[in-house]
């Protein structure tokens, strides 16, 4: 389902959607709104103004179980993860595959796009995709979190510590380089465990350990300081968890009223504008929200 956040009503249902994402290259550069959903063994192109289906994305053989698009060019490319047990790397403009990603021996469930490069071009010249350095990180059902580089097309790094399935992943962003996040990747597992790790350096550098079940969703926060930079999960034991990086330490948690362990399925930080008296304040009005999904049906959204 897709919702029209002002209205809070639903503007498109399809049925065993596995992940959803809003094209902002389709919007910008083409002019269209659409959403990329994740359906069976395609990747749907759909214009939820005009409530139609404008293309599909073929290839994989199995289910697809997550796509993200590149925050660089505009976000023209796509990567998806499938049960077929490979990453591809799509061009959204020309609606074409560009590579398929194989080695994992298991389901791929999460896939991310590096918001930063690892290195540039020697003469500042190149023609690969985004420019020179950039990469994906993968988790798979086989336990191990897989780095491919975009521009060699080939797997430079495999992280194995995870003792079971890793179902959730996320890069560190260009706004946490100050912080010590930036170059970093965070993954949620079915060994009930978070962990942060370092690309460059291709280590494991810190342990999160608290939930009760596994770890379905993690996200870097905006909730940062000079002293403190926090991350949030959710998971299947029906609590969302806020931990500090640098002291590893549980920050809060929240659950449901009645402590049913409902799974925590998706979490994501907005920056949402509010209103006073019906009217729609500017942007400096806006504030931080957390939305989260659950196994129940229904999303939450709560304001910080």
């Amino acid at each position: 389902m897709v919702y029209d956040m002002e209205k809070t009503t639903e503007i498109k249902s399809k049925a065993a959607i596995n992940c959803v994402k809003i094209s902002k290259y389709y919007y910008n550069v083409l002019g269209y709104k659409s959403i990329f959903a994740s359906s069976n063994n395609n990747i749907c192109i759909l214009d939820f103004e005009h409530k139609s289906l404008r293309k599909r994305l073929e290839g994989h053989r199995k289910r697809v179980y997550c796509i993200n698009f590149s925050q660089f060019d505009g976000g023209q490319y796509l990567c998806s993860a499938s049960e077929d047990c490979t990453v591809r790397l799509w061009d959204i403009e020309k609606v074409r595959i560009l590579h398929v990603f194989e080695g994992h021996g298991h389901s791929v469930m999460c896939v991310d796009i590096s918001p930063l490069q690892s290195h540039k071009a020697k003469d500042g010249i190149n023609n690969n995709i985004g420019g020179s350095g950039y990469s994906i990180c993968s988790g798979s059902l086989d336990g191990t979190i897989r780095i491919w580089d975009i521009e060699k097309t080939k797997e430079s790094t495999v992280f194995k510590e995870h003792e079971s399935g890793v179902l959730s992943i996320q890069y560190g962003s260009n706004e946490l380089g100050d912080i010590g996040c930036a170059n970093t990747i965070l993954s949620g597992s079915t060994d009930k465990t978070i962990r942060l790790w370092d690309i460059r350096e291709k280590k494991e550098i810190n342990r999160f350990d608290g939930h009760t079940n596994r770890v379905l969703c993690v996200q870097y926060s905006p909730f940062v300081s000079a002293n403190s930079n926090v991350i949030c999960s959710g998971s299947s034991d029906g609590t969302v968890r806020f931990w500090d990086i640098r002291s590893r330490k549980q920050l809060n948690l929240f659950q449901r009223n009645d402590h049913a362990a409902v799974d925590v399925t998706s979490l994501k930080f907005m920056s949402l504008q509010t209103q006073i008296n019906n009217k729609q304040m500017s942007d400096g009005d806006s504030s931080i929200h957390l939305c989260y999904g659950s196994s129940e049906g229904k999303i939450y959204i709560r304001g910080y």
